[in-house]
């Protein structure tokens, strides 16, 4: 004995004892809790402990009372060990040794221990088990048993010896004596005295009369459970059981005995049921006669009858067993309705105590007693449910007084009321556990038919493929598809067991005459139940009870009895007063359409305001009035049962048949309810205050909700495994649901679904019939929530079913119902807004994925599918306009999807598709308005269309970028696979999209595709067919007509419409468009033009090119005329570039044309009447493009030289400056640099050819086209020529080089170019007038080169045109700073001026020939007199305030004038020249001497001698005078006519006339200064003087000093010779000493000069 081994046995009987056991537990635990307490140092110790502890033992007590064997194993077991180890109490030692001993006795002599010996051992059992000693009984009880469990154990062993030596001895039976051996007849004896003692009869063996009545039959029970085997095999065992315990069992139950012998016995018989039917089936028979009696009988004991209650859940939990008396006693010829009784039985229970169940309007959650239900999550789910029983009503809100109703944690005991075998009296049971334990046998009927029937539906492999051949031969069409034929017809209509085809099992036979004559008795028991207040547990487990029998039903084609339960269960998935509660509701609140309803087909329900709405619960709660009743809707348990009803039409499928509208009708009810369904009222129903309860409520329902929508899912996708006629009638109901009728299928009246054949029965069973299944909606004006419900489960059909529908014709799959019902549904205007959406959604998303599924099918297949599904589209798109009407948003709506719809096709399988495109290309053109009539078939063939009747307007703006959306898709990348045929329509379409004068987008969009549509229909044969089409027609207006019956077979003559097209575009499109349209429609001829032969380029030219001219252009009074705005000028100037652009590119081509005078006739009249048009854009376009085509010629051949004649009478005929302008203020350049142009490819081909007259007609546009130019800006051209100038200057030289004998012509325009600049221009225009500087600095030294050239030929001929030349460069030096722009950093005036200096020397040289005239020198000096007084001079010096820029200036202007003045000096003094041009340059010269300003009347007037008043003194000013910013030209100049007025050179000859000239300038010139400092000095006082005027002062002192005038200089003079200017100076020096002199204002830097100068002079002498 250890400790160890004690606690282990005590934590077992704990943990057995804990449900059903208390007094074993509590004694248990406490035992456990002392042994614990002990410290154990040895097992002697633990045993004296224990020994002093009287309580220890306790529990082992009550295990061996118990009588059960788990429990008296395990006591026998622990006293066992205690007796050894003298553990027990003091007083019991010898009795238990003594129950000690017998069990070792009997194993260790069993060969020994028989007959009167065992009977003797076990009477001292007995004896002892019968003493009043309460823990020597209950030891000996158990030793008692252990003793008789051993002797039936050695029977065991007997009966495998094969020994024949055994003795033998007869014992009596009902069918005879029976021989035994030993131990079988100790056994038989036993077994025979226990009852005898039962009955209160003498015993023969063991005198078991000590014994109580309740410890033999636990005995016997002991016995008979623990040995079946040997009730079996043993004769006389069976017979003792059979006449003797079987019968006093009954007769217990029948005496309504006390509860301790009623559970013995009610144990007996539920063994003897359960494990010995077959053998005493005739007692069992009795045995549930007498039950039902009983459970049928008022009064009874409520503990009885949950005693018979168990057996028949044994009975009924058991499927083998409860089938075995059905058929042994229901179904056997004239056999005993005993399992019908039971069920009838089971109706009347149901509705004995409707308050015990708590039944109701509809099920609810029962209150739990116990308090269980406390928390929030069983709160929640209460309310999710419909409440708690105890707060319920019909409105679920109305509170009443209600009992608890079945629960698992209140109606079931803690242990069965057959286990109780320790109680005497009956025990206090729930009053509902009777009700639970019906449950169960509802549950386990179920279940058990459907062990047994279900598999008998099954299809073995060799019944699928006979089945599947017979679903072929219903008429649905093999498919050539493999694989895919079969997909919905294997596993399609499950086997029916009673079918005569099959060996037809009895058991099946009785299973179905067991439905058919109990199913009302179910479906009434299910019936009360469904109503009640059942916890989850029991609620879920009727539900599946009754979806199972519903189902086995089905299975076995029992019809009335399947639609009566569902019908059934229909009603309490949507109560009657819950759906006419929503239907008012609906009817007070009109439905409003929600497009989410139908965004998510996988959503079946109305549920989304549930999820959405779980947040404001409790503000709404707050916010609602107290008096509102809630609105009774739909619960978990409503929903359980939808579910069940999904299930169980998941499970029948196909076998419904017309029942199948039962199903969808509740489904539709469901959804009208939570259509109207809140989160409020959800929470209203449990009348919670807690606001998280409540949402926890609406969780749970939305969680049930997504469960129904699962199922229903489901069942919708079960659909797929359907035979074609089974789900043509799936089909036909939900189209009857939209059509709002309850006969006649859609569209087809000739087709009705097949109903499945009818079970065969026996002729024996009576049929039954069923009335009252609720029908169909069949209002006439259907309501939004119809097509709510309908339209989604319509597409889920068609997208589960699309194997079936392209693998079948129209008719047998439902192709045809399901099309004409939802188009109809789409086209109607009647329809709400929201189905005509949800509808063309599902026939889009059909259409697409039948087309998907066949895309590598092979080409027979898939063209007929495609051809099939796209005319869907077609008939949807043009059904919308056939009714009459405005167009409404829902229409524009449709038909955007059903494009869109057309997108996805053919971006997913474009590639492809095969067939089917005229439906794609005509769906796209139902976008325009047009005159078609719609012509539909389900196969989707089609006619060619007429584009004629196609205008080019939208018929909704919306409509137009999906359109092209489809378009551009195809024209992508699927070009090259389309129909030759189809071109013609890509053509059209892309024309009237181009047309789109609201959506320039748009428009420029399409024009991307211009360019691979053209490429496709690009084909080798073009120039020939080209060539074929020319000689058909005659004009540009003739050629559409001729083409067009060949536009369905000519890939070239779609290619030709296309070009014709796109010149309609540049005629009527927006201005980007017809821009852009030109510019692709040029590239694609340029592209294909090199491959053309010239009679096809002609074609091109003539049909496509010269009419887009004449398009632009309109005939009045039998003349050409344009008549433009803007936006057509500009288009005329780009269709004038594209054609031109074409024939230059083509040039070998073109003039290779036979009809090329012809064509260009055509094209010059266009020209002329364009040049009338007054329009710079026009003339630029004309001149520009002809000046193109003219650069490619590379000579004037024959072919060319019309063209070329009547290219330069256009360019001559250019009309007077002001009406070609037409607005000064815009920028000419490119016209005129186009015109200039086009001068130069004229002048290159036809230069030799010109007459003169011809050629200065050239020269003289040109420098009009220079003079009349504008620019951009003023200054545009100072650094460069502008490109008009540059391209004229080229020409000019150009044209020279070739005619040399223009020249004169030449440098007059040159001259009269070199004055542009200085051209005068009005205010408004000023700021667009060109510069011309970098005209006229380029001009210079070809000017320069001009005059060269022509001195050195012949100088005689051109000298006016040199004097214009010199004139002009006169004229610019003159300007000097009047004009600042400079060119390369040089001004004007210092190029002319170097090109002057230049030509100074051979003018001079030439001007003195003898041949030349004095006119001619005396104007070619006078110019020069103008270049040299510009030179020397500084006009507008003032402007210029850059000093290094003056002081460079400077230096160079006297680097100019010392070149210049030693080459004209020498021949100034010719006497040919008069002397005023001496006289001039002498006042030039004394001019730009002039240091410091003098004051007004200082100088002499004009004509007036300059010593006239020499010695006039002027008054005196204080102020500083600034001087020359030119100072040292001053000073060169003052030198100068100093040099000149001096002696001359001996070898020079007529000096003195120069001199004369000079010498009075420079006497006044020595003057001013000595004046100046005479008066302004006395008033400067102590101030010096300005450095300036000193040095100048000093300067004169020293020339005059050292000045010897030429004798003949001053003639008028008192003293002659070289002094002749001291009598005009001397005295003003004079003056100036005594100024220099005076105290205040003298200063010695004057005098001392001054003083030293006067002594030197000797003016006498």
């Amino acid at each position: 004995m250890t400790a160890t081994f004690l606690t282990s046995e005590l934590s077992h009987l704990i943990s057995e004892s804990k449900r059903k056991n208390n007094d074993i537990r509590t004694a248990a635990e406490k035992s456990l809790q002392d042994l614990k307490a002990l410290s154990v140092t040895s097992e002697k110790q633990l045993a004296a402990d224990l020994g002093r502890k009287s309580s220890f033992i306790e529990p082992f007590l009550l295990a061996c009372s118990t009588h059960s064997t788990k429990y008296a194993v395990s006591g026998v077991t622990c006293l066992q060990k205690l007796i050894i180890g003298r553990g027990l109490p003091k007083g019991l030692e010898v009795q238990f040794k003594i129950l000690q001993a017998l069990p070792s006795l009997v194993q260790n002599y069993a060969d020994d221990l028989h007959g009167d010996l065992l009977g003797s051992t076990l009477q001292v059992c007995a004896s002892l088990q019968a003493t009043k000693v309460h823990t020597v009984s209950g030891v000996a009880a158990a030793t008692l048993q252990q003793l008789l469990a051993s002797v039936f154990e050695k029977v065991v062993e007997e009966d495998s010896i094969s020994d024949a030596q055994l003795p033998t001895t007869e014992v009596p039976s009902e069918d005879g004596p029976v021989a035994v051996r030993p131990v079988a007849l100790d056994a038989y004896r036993i077994l025979r005295d226990l009852i005898l003692a039962a009955e209160d009869r003498p015993t023969k063996f063991v005198n078991f009369t000590a014994l109580s009545r309740e410890a033999i039959l636990d005995l016997i029970v002991s016995l008979i459970s623990a040995n079946p085997g040997l009730i079996e095999k043993h004769i006389e065992l069976g017979s003792v059981v059979r006449s003797n315990v079987l019968p006093f069992a009954v007769q217990v139950l029948s005496e309504r005995q006390s509860f301790a012998p009623t559970v013995r016995c009610v144990r007996l018989l539920d063994m003897i049921l359960r494990r010995h039917f077959n053998m005493f089936s005739g007692e069992c028979e009795i045995m549930l006669g007498l039950i039902t009696h009983e459970l049928d009988t008022d009064g009874a004991e409520p503990w009885r009858r949950c005693l018979y209650m168990e057996i028949l859940s044994h009975l009924f939990a058991d499927a083998e067993l409860l089938v075995a008396a059905y058929v042994k006693f229901d179904f056997a010829a004239n056999g005993k309705t005993i399992v019908q009784d039971i069920l009838t039985t089971f109706v009347r229970m149901s509705t004995e105590k409707p308050t015990v169940i708590g039944l109701g309007s509809q099920s609810t959650i029962p209150s739990d007693p116990l308090g269980s239900n406390d928390s929030d999550s069983q709160q929640a789910a209460m309310e999710a449910a419909g409440g708690v029983v105890g707060l319920i009503s019909s409105a679920l809100g109305v509170v009443e007084s209600a009992p608890t109703g079945i629960g698992v944690n209140w109606s079931i005991p803690r242990s069965p009321c057959m286990d109780q075998l320790d109680k005497t009296e009956g025990p206090v049971l729930p009053e509902s556990y009777i009700y639970g334990l019906l449950l169960e046998c509802v549950n386990s009927l179920s279940d058990a038919l459907a062990r047994v029937v279900l598999p008998l539906t099954a299809h073995h492999d060799r019944e699928s493929v006979s089945t599947a051949g017979a679903v072929s031969a219903n008429g649905s069409r093999p498919s050539k598809r493999p694989g895919r034929s079969q997909s919905y017809r294997k596993r399609t209509v499950p086997r029916n067991p009673l079918s005569s085809e099959l060996d037809v099992s009895h058991t099946a036979r009785a299973l179905a005459h067991l439905i058919e004559h109990a199913w009302p008795a179910f479906l009434a028991t299910c019936s009360t139940f469904l109503n009640a207040a059942l916890d989850d547990y029991y609620y879920r487990n009727l539900i599946k009870a009754y979806q199972r029998f519903a189902q086995v039903a089905g299975l076995l084609r029992l019809t009335t009895s399947r639609d009566a339960l569902i019908t059934t269960l229909g009603k309490a998935a949507v109560p009657p007063q819950v759906l006419n509660s929503a239907t008012s509701a609906t009817i007070r609140s009109p439905t409003v359409e929600s497009p989410r309803v139908f965004s998510n087909p996988k959503s079946l329900l109305s549920v989304d305001s549930l999820i959405s709405g779980t947040s404001s619960i409790s503000g709404d709660r707050e916010r609602r009035s107290s008096t509102n009743p809630p609105r009774p809707t739909l619960t978990t348990r409503n929903l359980l049962c939808l579910r069940a009803l999904l299930n169980l039409a998941i499970a029948l499928g196909p076998t419904l048949g017309s029942t199948f509208a039962v199903v969808v009708d509740v489904l539709k009810q469901a959804d009208i309810v939570l259509s109207v369904t809140s989160p409020e009222q959800l929470s209203r129903t449990g009348q919670s205050n807690n606001s998280t309860e409540s949402a926890t409520a609406v969780q749970i329902f939305s969680a049930e909700v997504a469960a129904v929508e699962s199922a229903a899912s489901r069942l919708l996708e079960s659909t797929a495994d359907y035979p074609n006629e089974a789900f043509l009638g799936v089909m036909i109901i939900f189209c009857r649901l939209l059509e709002g009728r309850k006969s006649s299928p859609i569209a087809s009246p000739h087709l009705q679904p097949i109903s499945p054949p009818e079970t065969p029965m026996s002729p024996s069973l009576p049929r039954r019939t069923f009335s009252g299944l609720p029908g169909l909606s069949a209002v006439a004006e259907m309501q939004l929530r119809d097509y709510q419900f309908v339209i989604p489960k319509l597409g889920t059909l068609a997208a589960l079913n699309i194997p079936r529908f392209i693998s079948g014709s129209v008719e047998e799959t439902g192709w045809m119902q399901l099309i004409d019902v939802l188009c109809g549904v789409v086209v109607t205007n009647e329809s709400p807004s929201s189905a005509r959406k949800a509808a063309v959604d599902v026939l889009s998303r059909l259409v697409s994925e039948c087309i998907a599924e066949v895309a590598s099918d092979n080409v027979e297949i898939r063209g007929a599918i495609q051809r099939r599904s796209l005319a869907v589209l077609l008939r949807i798109a043009e059904g919308i306009y056939i009714e009459d009407g405005e167009l409404t948003g829902t229409d524009v709506d449709v038909h955007l999807h059903v494009l869109a719809t057309s997108k996805q096709i053919v971006d997913r399988c474009g590639d492809t598709l095969i067939a089917g495109w005229e439906q794609v290309f005509a769906v796209i053109r139902t976008a325009f308005e047009n005159d078609i009539t719609p012509g539909y078939t389900h196969e989707g063939e089609t006619t060619p269309p007429p584009w004629h009747l196609v205008s080019t307007e939208l018929v909704s703006s919306r409509l137009g970028q999906p359109a092209f959306e489809v378009l551009r898709s195809i024209c992508s990348d699927l070009l090259g696979t389309l129909p030759t045929a189809c071109g013609w329509s890509v053509v059209e379409l892309v024309y009237r999209f181009m047309l789109q004068v609201r959506d320039l987008n748009l428009s420029l969009a399409t024009l991307s595709n211009v360019w691979p549509l053209s490429d496709t229909l690009s084909v080798a044969s073009l120039s020939d067919d080209l060539q074929h089409f020319g000689a058909a027609a005659g004009a540009a207006d003739s050629i559409e007509i001729s083409i067009r019956p060949l536009l369905h077979d000519s890939r070239s003559a779609q290619w030709l419409l296309l070009l014709l097209r796109m010149r309609e575009i540049v005629l009527r499109g927006q201005l980007e468009v017809r821009k852009a349209a030109l510019s692709t429609l040029s590239s694609i001829c340029q592209r294909c033009s090199p491959e053309l032969a010239p009679e096809a380029f002609a074609v091109l030219l003539q049909h496509v090119y010269v009419g887009m001219l004449a398009d632009q252009t309109k005939t009045s009074d039998g003349k050409i005329i344009i008549d433009l705005d803007n936006a057509g000028i500009e288009v005329f100037g780009a269709v004038m570039d594209s054609t031109f652009s074409l024939m230059s590119q083509n040039l070998q081509t073109v003039e290779r044309i036979p009809e090329l005078i012809a064509i260009w006739r055509e094209i010059a009249h266009l020209l002329d009447a364009a040049l009338k048009h007054h329009n710079c854009i026009v003339h630029k376009a004309i001149y520009g493009n002809l000046g193109t085509l003219l650069s490619g010629i590379q000579s004037a051949n024959n072919a060319w030289k019309p063209v070329l004649e009547s290219a330069f009478a256009i360019w001559a005929d250019r009309e007077t400056k002001s009406t070609l302008l037409g607005s000064q203020l815009a920028d000419q350049q490119p016209v005129s640099v186009a015109y200039a142009d086009l001068a130069a490819q004229l002048s290159r081909l036809l230069g030799k050819a010109f007459t003169s007259d011809q050629c200065k007609v050239i020269v003289d546009q040109l420098y009009s086209c220079l003079e009349s130019s504008h620019a951009s800006y003023y200054k545009a051209d100072t650094h460069a020529m502008s490109p008009l100038q540059s391209k004229v200057l080229d020409v000019l030289q150009e044209l020279l080089f070739m005619r040399p004998e223009i020249r004169p012509e030449m440098l007059h325009t040159c001259s009269a170019m070199l004055l542009l600049h200085r051209r005068d221009a009005a205010e408004e225009v000023k700021s667009k007038t060109p510069s011309f500087v970098a005209l006229t600095a380029e001009i210079i030294p070809w000017l320069q080169q001009l005059i060269i050239d022509d001195l050195q030929t012949k100088m005689g001929a051109h000298p006016d045109a040199c004097i214009t030349a010199i004139t002009a460069l006169a004229d610019i030096i003159g300007a000097k700073y009047a004009f600042t722009l400079q060119y390369k950093d040089l001004m004007l005036w210092q190029r002319a001026s170097t090109a002057a200096l230049t030509l100074a020397k051979p003018l001079m040289k030439h001007a003195g020939a003898p041949e030349i005239s004095t006119d001619i020198m005396t104007a070619l000096w006078q110019q020069y007199l103008r270049i040299m007084d510009g030179i020397v001079g500084a006009n507008a010096l003032a402007q210029l305030n850059d000093r290094d820029r003056i002081y460079d200036d400077e230096e160079a202007d006297i680097a100019t004038f010392s070149a210049l003045q030693q080459v004209l000096t020498p021949k100034l003094s010719n006497p040919k020249l008069p002397d005023t041009f001496r006289e001039q340059y002498a006042k030039s010269l004394f001019d730009a001497s002039m240091i410091h300003a003098t004051e007004r009347g200082e100088l002499p007037a004009p004509g007036e001698s300059p010593l006239g008043g020499i010695a006039s003194i002027r008054r005196g000013r204080a102020d500083e005078v600034p001087y020359a910013l030119r100072e040292r030209m001053s000073y060169v100049c003052f030198n100068q006519l100093v040099r000149l007025s001096s002696a001359a050179d001996p070898a020079s000859t007529n000096h003195e006339k120069v001199a004369q000239a000079t010498a009075p300038w420079l006497v006044l010139r020595l003057a001013i200064p000595i004046r100046a400092y005479i008066a302004d000095q006395p008033l400067r006082g102590s101030w010096p003087q300005p450095l300036s005027e000193l040095e100048e002062l000093l300067f004169c002192f020293e020339q005059i000093g050292k000045l010897e005038l030429h004798p003949e200089a001053i003639q008028q003079s008192k003293t002659s010779g070289g002094k002749a200017h001291l009598p005009y100076l001397y005295p003003l020096l004079m003056k100036a000493l005594r100024v220099s002199s005076g105290e205040w204002y003298g200063t010695a830097e004057v005098r001392d000069p001054l003083q030293r100068l006067l002594e030197e002079l000797d003016v006498f002498g």
